[in-house]
């Protein structure tokens, strides 16, 4: 301590003892004495308000030694200031109090020093000091702390941080000087006592790994982490718990270093204890639902081993139940009763079921640019309704897959009568609109270039605005789009197309000119119609013999009218990512009002999503579809199905699964027409396509997944009947990445019924925007 300091303290406590001895004198003869006036002196970086604040005295107060002793402690916690006194001076009508602060130097500047494996710009992002902020020991040696919990999560075992301080009457310097030692690495984790779960079961339950070549330089493990290492002890009880294994102890891990001071072995004891049944499942407290409803969706039953997160799952579903009814605070603790003689459990839910709360108002905040109707109108509650929980669970997934926000959240502010709430819907708007100029490539289209212009909140009305051109050797498209989601604020939906397109088939290239109007209403909350009218002008050219021969009914007619009509119902969590819910439609088209082609199609599509552990999902989807021509005209060749490629079964060319006809040419010197080896697909009248897939996060940070799937499917012609028995059957892996530029997929399907004329497997690639 500097002779400065100390002597500061001394007079520190010189006065506070004058103080706090002469007054009572006073106040013995005199009455009590009132405190007229509060000043501080001294401050000049902090705040005088900021300081008056943590005092408690107040002019007017009766002068108290105990508060002003406490006043003094609550000052130096603030951690600005290196000494504080009090000094009291006599007033008319009492005394003054003068808080005399003195301010603790700046630091100007820090730094590191003996870090040579780590970069420095690495160890400044774990550290919150920032220059000219004031200087407070207790904040350096925190940040020591998590300069060494650094280190050690990047393997390094043995590192010491020194901080060195550096003061002058004016400023502080602190230096971190850094030790790194070598990096060490988990050779060995034992474990003792277990036997009911092996070494292997329990390892896989911890995120801590012994460190294995290439793998732990990939995946990051293979060092020893404190944080992550107690984390790793309360999974090995959580194993245990929902095993019915409730008297588990996992004691202190005894961690050795090797001498060379490079490797860890870490032992873990564990006593098991026996495992515990359900004897007895009841429930108390309820009062607004009767026992046998509350029991009825508690999963939980007698006879069953005892698990803790089954438990708590029940916990959680009998409170979400009370929330539909606008209990919203009701809160379920399980009380457990051991029979340790029996090894069985009895377990009683004890409920306290609190008020029913109702919605006051409803508060839009953060919201700079979309109206606040745009965001009422996806909220599932009104001011005056029961609150209730399922409806404020959906109306945050409707306003997520609105993705006009960064980050959202709906806050229930209570008042000061216990049964009414506010809720204050919070939001962070984000970018809506977007140009973008990129370009993309599959195994289908070839490369592309691309170029959008996109507004998704137009004027804040939440309106679609889209232009899109795409150009490639296989395709060319140019289209725009107008949609507005709530047509004169009634929940029907309005959209307008125009479009023009050029599309390479394997056999013809068709262009397109057209446009199209559909409307559409949602209803019942995951269900939504709608229904649609287009007029498109088509031409064909580059016709292959096979083609001409085969569709010269229909390729002389151009004109198409139709109308369109969709039934969906959609419960995905979120439509870019799905982890749970299904999307569910059927869709029909009927072309025949005018135009030359005459026709009608039907395709029933479903696909379900089933959520598992580690952000993982299971997802199965099916496809059927038949269409036909009428009033005498053949369906035309442009609108027959397709089946082979990424978007259908993988490991197939795209279009290859389904009807073909032998390839016709004419000799260029005979002028015969000869008919080559294989066929040519030429797409059926029918599909049938299953899709069975599961995701999982490899780099959730970049939002990079790894797929599986098996795939299955076919097109069908006349006179062939719908049926498993001949449908083509895939299996492979890949990779998605939701860039900044949209959708990349890579991934390889191998064929496992070959044909003749099929492939062992293709690799499929596609990247672009998505659209």
């Amino acid at each position: 301590m500097s002779k400065n300091r100390a002597t500061r303290l001394l007079w520190a406590f010189i006065s506070l003892f004058f103080l706090l001895t002469s007054t009572p004198a006073i106040a013995e003869e005199e009455g009590p004495v009132k405190v007229t006036e509060v000043q501080i002196v001294g401050n000049k970086k902090v705040e005088s308000e900021a300081i008056r604040s943590k005092i408690s005295v107040k002019p007017g107060d009766v002068f108290s030694p105990s508060s002003v002793r406490n006043d003094i402690a609550t000052i130096y916690k603030m951690g600005f200031f290196d000494d504080v006194r009090v000094d009291a001076e006599g007033a008319a009508g009492g005394i003054r109090l003068i808080f005399n602060v003195v301010e603790r130097p700046l630091i100007t500047s820090f730094s590191f020093e003996g870090n040579k494996n780590i970069e420095t710009s690495k160890i400044r992002e774990k550290v919150n000091l920032s220059p000219y902020s004031v200087y407070n020991p207790s904040l350096v040696a925190e940040n020591v702390e998590k300069i060494k919990l650094f280190y050690q999560g990047e393997g390094y075992y043995n590192a010491t941080v020194l901080p060195i301080i550096k003061e002058s009457a004016k400023d502080v310097k602190v230096i971190f000087q850094i030790d790194e030692g070598s990096k060490v690495i988990i050779s060995k984790m034992n474990f003792v006592g277990n036997s009911v779960f092996s070494d292997r079961k329990i390892r896989k339950v911890m995120v801590t790994k012994p460190y294995f070549p290439v793998w732990s330089w990939l995946m990051k493990t293979g060092t020893y982490k404190v944080v992550e290492f107690s984390q790793d002890m309360e999974r090995i009880k959580a194993l245990y718990y929902n095993n019915g294994y409730i008297q588990v102890m996992v004691g202190e891990p005894q961690i050795l270093l090797s001498q060379d001071k490079k490797k860890l072995e870490i032992t873990i004891p564990i006593t098991e204890g026996a495992q515990f049944r359900y004897r007895n499942i009841d429930v108390s407290g309820n009062t607004v639902f009767k026992k046998d409803e509350l029991l009825k969706n508690v999963t939980s039953k007698p006879g069953e081993i005892m698990d803790r997160d089954k438990l708590k799952q029940d916990v959680v579903a009998l409170t979400d139940l009370y929330g539909t009814k606008g209990y919203a605070f009701a809160s379920i603790s399980p009380v457990i009763n051991p029979d340790p003689e029996k090894k069985l459990v009895d377990i009683n839910l004890d409920v306290n079921e609190g008020d029913q709360i109702f919605v006051n108002r409803i508060n839009i905040m953060g919201n700079v640019k979309t109206r606040d109707k745009v965001i009422r109108r996806e909220l599932k509650f009104n001011e005056g309704d029961i609150y209730d929980t399922s409806s404020l669970k959906k109306s945050y997934d409707r306003l997520k897959n609105l993705d006009f926000f960064e980050d959202m959240e709906i806050v229930p502010a209570r008042r000061d009568q216990k049964d009414i709430v506010d809720l204050n819907v919070k939001v962070k708007e984000k970018s809506t609109g977007s140009f973008s100029i990129g370009g993309g490539y599959s195994t289908i289209d070839r490369l592309m270039a691309i170029g959008e212009v996109t507004q998704n909140n137009f004027l804040g009305l939440g309106e679609q605005l889209k232009f899109k051109g795409q150009f490639g050797k296989r395709s060319q498209d140019f289209n725009f789009s107008f949609t507005e989601p709530w047509l004169l604020d009634m929940p029907i939906s309005f959209r307008v197309d125009l479009f023009k397109e050029m599309r390479v088939y394997n056999g013809y290239t068709k262009k397109t000119l057209g446009g199209a109007l559909t409307l559409g209403r949602r209803f019942w909350e995951y269900y939504s119609i709608s229904g649609g009218y287009s007029y498109t002008d088509d031409k064909y050219s580059s016709v292959l013999e096979t083609f001409q021969d085969e569709f010269s009914s229909t390729l002389d007619l151009h004109s198409t009218s139709k109308v369109t009509a969709n039934l969906s119902r959609d419960t995905r969590d979120n439509y870019l990512d799905t982890r749970h819910g299904s999307s569910n439609s059927i869709y029909g088209e009927y072309a025949g009002l005018g135009g030359q082609n005459h026709y009608y199609k039907a395709i029933g599509d479903t696909t379900w999503f089933f959520p598992f552990y580690w952000e993982t999902a299971f997802s199965l989807h099916g496809r059927i579809g038949y269409a036909s021509g009428i009033s005498g005209t053949d369906l035309p060749v442009a609108e027959r199905f397709l089946v082979g490629g990424i978007s259908t079964v993988r490991g197939f060319n795209f279009g290859a699964i389904g009807p073909k006809v032998p390839i016709k040419k004419t000799d260029p010197v005979t002028g015969a027409t000869v008919k080559k080896e294989g066929g040519q697909p030429i797409g059926g009248n029918k599909e049938l396509i299953f899709n069975a897939e599961y995701t999982f996060p490899v780099v959730p940070a970049l939002k990079l997944k790894g797929v599986a799937f098996f795939d299955a499917g076919r097109a069908f012609d006349n006179g062939e009947s719908l049926g498993v028995g001949n449908l083509s059957y895939s299996a492979g892996a890949g990779f998605r990445w939701m860039s900044p530029m949209g959708l990349i997929r890579l991934e390889y399907g191998y064929v496992l019924n070959r044909k003749p004329g099929d492939k062992a497997g293709k690799l499929e690639f596609s990247m672009g925007s998505m659209f």
